[in-house]
């Protein structure tokens, strides 16, 4: 595609991200944006007093919408840096890794300059480098349709006061296609390779790697590869997702490591830069960041010609790493002028007779599924569909809503159910447009040569163009579509049904009220369709998406309302992977955990230490938060990277076991520093913490295994976990004694699927399951760690039995009919209370989970153990699978100090065994930072990082007394002696 500058007055400007050195631009001021937003690059919250956007010397961010990726309290929302008062502040929460603030203009303006009143704490003199928080934060600005056309990077904002920036000129009209070869706007034309090479025997790891061309970052979501893999988190396309939380790690033992990235295309490349990767902070005490001193970065042509290299110099204490290439000259024949991506098909002249457009659907004619990457509805070049309101008449899973669909990414994709035969698509553009083409960018499997013919599932459906009046304007087959991956299709439609509407310009508004002193307006021209950078964080809406608060749901009490005293909660639960098919069982590849009505932010630790290392957390659009653990997919070789397997007394060699079961293993198998059976137990260790208050409404977890109708993709598995997640009520005072009566409530789960006669599932009896419940109080604040099976607290707590046994099983909600019926909530719950004195902070509880396999109602799934057999299950043969337990504790937290919550001694380890212990803190203000005070304390092999991890592999033996400092948010700090003992 030949590089567009429509109005650009310099045919030699040049696009320089990240940090502005000296470049010339065109003869307007500033640069045209709708859109500012900030990000942090280091996991840290953003909070600033006040964001100023000039142009003209106005300051157009005054009160106009802001939002940011959460906020810290309801006092600190987003709208408080746009509030024009220098004594309120935004903050997005603590907990958010990934925190970004935005406005959004209402228009496009040209911003000359921003200003950041940085927020201090305490006073300006700053004694707990708040100010230090927006340090290597990201500045963007977008164009009002969603096009990154600047970005710059803070630097260090340690001890400023207001952070300034001046911005380049870069006007409205410029088109923000990358540079495709030859231009003559950079001398580094021809691009198709960058090659990053160690010089001194280190490893080669990056945060990311961005190459810039025409301000678009040409290398996102490119194939990456490299030398050697560190472990499987940290491959090469880890450098090029557009995650500074992820990083590309090539071996240790790899003495001339490489990583490299294929453009697929060649481009004019005008800037390169790299987010080097430090270690436990920014601060990087191990001096990570200067692994890449040395190292030499080349751009290579599309005949391996190497146009440009030069080292990376001394990286220490470089987190962001600029170049500037200047090529030599391209040892390639010219290249010729591309026509337009067959993404963004070239629209036809304005005198198109397809107006009036508000609807485009999609309708399967064969019973066949419909599943696009991407549908695009081009108005003057503009895809009109990004974004808006898209539906379906079925869903496959979550993971394939219809927005999918329209949400500028490539790596995802709307799905509608196998089981619909009459499926349809449908996106709704809210306005009437003048359609000139449609581009579908068709869902292929496994791999482009779409080995299963996925392609081939659009054939011969319809697409449709509706008018506001509901007419069909304009109607087509989509034909044969195998090996189509890109359909695209020029409309000529029917005269419309309604009144004349005039054609609506996708990216002009009408003027909006402006102070007297007006900033200079920019016109704004329709901007090519397809970007290498299209991401849904790189490419913001119009109008961003309004992000509420929500507050943490509180639990029901029967408290007076003055009580002071809160509580968190804890679930670690050992599980099992069983999933059984028609002939066999499934292997499984990650586990998703569900907390209804509990935003992400509430849950402030999760259990890693398993196959599957740290979680994901996504907050739901219903308010809800869902942890997914999950395998990586090897798209080369076709396998996934993690599994979890069946237990081999359920499968050997292939083969089920007749009448095998699965037998408890106590849980040190469940986890990666348990036994050495972990790999092949079958059974993973998985466990969340929530924050004082928080309580979900319900709590559900899942199996994930392969979706069997798309390769490569995970699915969550029908048949449910049945380990009922624990709910805790406090009541302070409540107790006969005076004590704080602490119930715990889990609910017997309901039916699973509606049966073939009615038309609800509510009618029948839930599954059975046999529950044994052991109980123990403790004077100290418990974690996580405690609450593994073969810890000293757990062994107590199995030492303490509640209840022997008790079959639990979910009661009707409904007759036959599918009619309500009144059923008293208890009769479907176990719920556990008993007094604890002001001695004991924390109460356990274990449940063992199993299944029946007695006798059943074959109508309504009614147990029917014999008499005296449903408290003897054990000795009546009618005891199941053993199929996981689940760990509960609340804390009692007497005021909200900060506190070390692992006691000591800590668990004991063993020479020369990988030895892993997370530390716990409770109160405060979290997020916690760990130090010690003599680093010498420590076995040697090792480490503390600072989010409280000790782990490593110890080299000797013996008893050492640590000295841990932790101190919180608000640099309020404790200390606490503890115990550590290596055997032999």
């Amino acid at each position: 595609m030949a590089n567009k500058s429509v109005f650009c007055t310099s045919p030699n400007m040049k696009l320089l991200a990240f940090f502005l050195i000296g470049a010339k631009y065109a003869e307007s001021s500033g640069t045209c944006a709708r859109i500012l937003k900030l990000e942090s690059t280091t996991g840290v919250p953003l909070h600033m007093f006040e964001v100023q956007a000039f142009s003209s010397s106005v300051n157009v961010a005054f009160n106009k919408t802001a939002t940011q990726s959460s906020t810290y309290s309801s006092s600190y929302v987003a709208t408080k840096a746009v509030d024009g008062l220098a004594n309120t502040f935004s903050h997005t929460s603590v907990a958010d890794a990934n925190a970004w603030w935005m406005v959004d203009f209402d228009e496009s303006d040209n911003i000359e300059s921003v200003n950041i009143l940085n927020r201090y704490c305490g006073s300006q003199a700053d004694p707990n480098n708040c100010l230090g928080r927006l340090s290597n934060a990201r500045l963007s600005l977008i164009d009002n349709q969603g096009n990154t056309l600047h970005t710059t990077y803070l630097s260090d904002t340690t001890s400023i006061l207001k952070v300034q920036v001046t911005l380049p000129n870069i006007p409205c009209a410029s088109s923000l296609s990358p540079t495709k070869s030859p231009s003559t706007s950079s001398s580094c034309s021809d691009i198709k390779q960058i090659k990053i090479q160690a010089t001194t025997g280190a490893v080669i790891q990056m945060f990311e790697v961005q190459a810039l061309s025409s301000g678009v970052n040409v290398a996102f979501n490119k194939n990456a590869t490299q030398s050697s893999t560190h472990s499987s988190s940290y491959v090469a396309t880890k450098a090029v997702d557009n995650n500074n939380n992820t990083f590309s790690h090539t071996a240790v033992s790899d003495a001339n490591a490489w990583w490299m990235v294929d453009l697929q295309e060649d481009f004019v490349i005008d800037s390169m830069a790299i987010i080097n990767r430090y270690c436990q902070s920014v601060s990087d005490p191990s001096n990570c960041l200067g692994r890449l001193s040395d190292a030499t970065l080349s751009l290579i042509d599309q005949q391996g010609a190497v146009r440009y290299t030069t080292s990376l110099g001394n990286t220490a204490s470089k987190h962001v790493i600029t170049i500037l290439p200047s090529c030599s000259s391209s040892s390639s024949t010219p290249v010729p002028t591309k026509s337009p991506a067959t993404f963004s098909t070239t629209s036809p002249s304005s005198s198109s007779i397809c107006s009036d457009v508000t609807k485009v659907k999609i309708q399967a004619t064969t019973g066949a599924v419909i599943q696009m990457f991407e549908v695009q509805a081009l108005s003057s070049g503009v895809n009109v569909a990004f974004n808006k309101n898209a539906t379906q008449s079925s869903t496959h899973s979550s993971s394939y809503v219809a927005t999918k669909a329209v949400d500028n990414n490539n790596n995802t994709f709307s799905h509608t159910a196998v089981s619909d035969a009459n499926a349809w698509w449908m996106v709704d553009l809210q306005e009437d447009f003048v359609i000139d083409s449609m581009a579908i960018i068709n869902r292929y499997c496994q791999s482009v040569s779409d080995p299963s013919n996925c392609l081939g599932r659009l054939s011969d459906a319809a697409l449709s163009l509706i008018d506001q009046q509901g007419a069909v304007r304009f109607t087509t087959s989509l034909g044969n579509t195998a090996s189509k991956h890109v359909i695209t299709i020029l409309p000529t439609c029917l005269p419309s049904s309604s009144t004349p509407v005039p054609s609506k310009s996708p990216t002009t508004s009408a003027p909006s009220q402006k102070p007297t002193v007006a900033p200079t307006k920019m016109l704004s021209t329709p901007v090519p369709t397809k970007s290498p950078a299209s991401s849904p964080s790189q490419k913001p809406t119009v109008t961003p998406t309004k992000m509420s608060t929500i507050s943490p749901v509180s639990p029901t009490t029967n408290a007076p309302t003055s009580f002071q005293t809160s509580f968190g909660s804890l679930s670690n639960w050992d599980t099992y992977c069983v999933v059984p098919n028609a002939t066999s069982y499934e292997k499984c590849h990650g586990f998703e955990i569900e907390l209804e009505d509990l935003p992400c932010s509430s849950v402030y630790y999760t259990f890693s230490y398993n196959r599957y290392g740290t979680p994901n957390k996504t907050d739901t659009n219903t308010g809800g938060c869902i942890v997914t653990y999950q395998s990586g997919y090897d798209d080369v070789n076709h396998h996934w990277l993690v599994t979890t397997p069946v237990p081999s007394s359920l499968v050997q060699n292939g083969q089920v076991v007749p009448n095998g079961k699965v037998v408890p293993t106590g849980g040190h198998s469940c986890f990666s520093s348990g036994q050495s059976d972990y790999a092949t137990s079958g059974c993973e260790h998985f466990g969340v913490s929530l924050g004082a208050g928080a309580s979900p409404s319900a709590t559900k977890y899942r199996w994930l295994i392969e979706n069997p109708n798309v390769p490569g993709t995970l699915m969550a598995s029908s048949t449910r976990v049945g380990i009922p997640a624990v709910t805790w009520n406090v009541q302070v005072g409540a107790g006969a004694g005076g004590g704080n009566i602490v119930a715990a409530v889990i609910v017997a789960e309901p039916p699973e699927e509606e049966d073939e006669q009615h038309n609800c599932a509510c009618w029948k009896w839930g599954e059975p399951r046999f529950v044994k419940v052991y109980t123990t109080e403790i004077e100290y604040e418990v974690d996580l760690d405690h609450l593994l099976t073969d810890s000293a607290e757990m062994n107590q707590t199995k030492n303490e039995t509640e209840i022997e046994w008790i079959l639990m099983q979910g009661r009707p909600t409904c007759d036959e009919d599918c009619q309500p019926v009144v059923v008293n909530e208890t009769e479907n719950e176990l719920e556990l209370s008993n007094e604890v004195g002001d001695s004991k902070t924390s109460i356990i509880r274990r449940y063992e989970f199993y299944e029946y396999a007695g006798a059943v109602n074959p109508e309504d799934n009614e147990a029917q153990p014999d008499n005296g057999c449903e408290n003897h299950p054990d000795t009546c043969d009618i005891l199941g699978n053993y199929f996981g337990a689940q760990m509960a504790a609340a804390v009692i937290l007497h005021g909200d100090g900060l506190k070390i919550a692992t006691q000591s001694p800590v668990m004991a380890g063993k020479k020369d065994v990988e030895y892993i212990l997370m530390l716990t803190a409770i109160g405060g203000s979290p997020p916690y930072t760990w130090s010690l005070s003599n680093l010498g304390d420590l076995f040697a092999g090792l480490t503390l990082s600072s989010d409280g991890i000790i782990s490593g592999t110890p080299t000797s033996s013996g008893n050492a007394t640590l000295e841990l400092t932790v101190q919180d948010y608000d640099a309020t700090s404790v200390s606490k002696l503890l115990s550590l003992t290596m055997a032999d």
